[in-house]
């Protein structure tokens, strides 16, 4: 056994010796696509008391193929995989099995990407610099019926709640257009000509999570490419 390992087992009974080990052990599907964080996260569940059956995928699409053809009760879901984004996984796991339930496991703590992953059926999102015990936890908490969510995610969604969005339009047809503080400043990123990386840095976040944003643009103006989003954006009004 590993150091690593040996490390997981003492976490594991010191925090979960009071647990009982359920008859009926939990299938688990983890969706993760850098091999390190998935030896990681497998190891760490490898000691979960349930005894859970563990089966990863590293992409959308094999991910959903698996949700279609076998039962799962629980899935752990990274955002960003390399053909997607997690939620597209939550949100027809939902659909193909309403008993089932997802948890997202992310570094990234952007307010849309949160937001929408609970909009999309997740029931809890911890981060990946958690804990073992945390995620450990996390999983048992979900499974209880809980929604379990590190200290920051959980301040962010409250924030939101208390901070709704205040940024609308309504277009020709009387259909209200509603973007996010990020989104709107993103969209103002892009209408003067910001690349991507350019647009991260400025708002001191994640390059990974702009091409979200810019999706959530694209698809709530209804266009398809950053110089009709400035367009359209620019008609309704949201940008000056």
């Amino acid at each position: 056994m590993s150091k690593v390992q040996l490390k997981l087992q003492s976490v594991f009974d010191r925090e979960f010796s009071t647990v009982s080990n359920p008859a009926s052990p939990p299938k688990v599907l983890v969706m993760e696509d850098n091999p390190t964080m998935l030896e990681h996260l497998l190891d760490v569940l490898s000691f979960w008391d349930r005894s859970p059956e563990l089966i990863s995928c590293s992409t959308i699409a094999d991910s959903l193929a698996l949700i279609s053809s076998e039962k799962v009760d629980l899935l752990i879901a990274d955002i960003h995989l390399p053909d997607g984004v997690g939620t597209e996984v939550i949100s027809r796991l939902r659909e193909l099995q309403p008993e089932a339930l997802s948890v997202v496991f992310s570094a990234l703590n952007e307010r849309t990407v949160v937001l929408d992953a609970i909009k999309q059926g997740a029931s809890g999102y911890i981060y990946k610099e958690d804990a073992a015990a945390d995620i450990l936890h996390a999983c048992e908490e979900v499974l209880a019926g809980g929604s379990p969510m590190s200290a920051g995610i959980a301040r962010l969604v409250i924030e939101s709640l208390q901070n709704p969005p205040i940024q609308t339009a309504s277009d020709e047809l009387g259909l209200e257009v509603q973007l996010t503080p990020r989104e709107q400043d993103v969209l103002q990123a892009l209408s003067r000509g910001f690349k991507n990386n350019e647009i991260a840095e400025l708002l001191a976040v994640s390059q990974q999570t702009i091409p979200v944003h810019i999706r959530n643009i694209y698809r709530k103006l209804a266009v398809k490419s950053r110089t009709e989003a400035v367009f359209e954006a620019r008609r309704l009004g949201l940008l000056e």
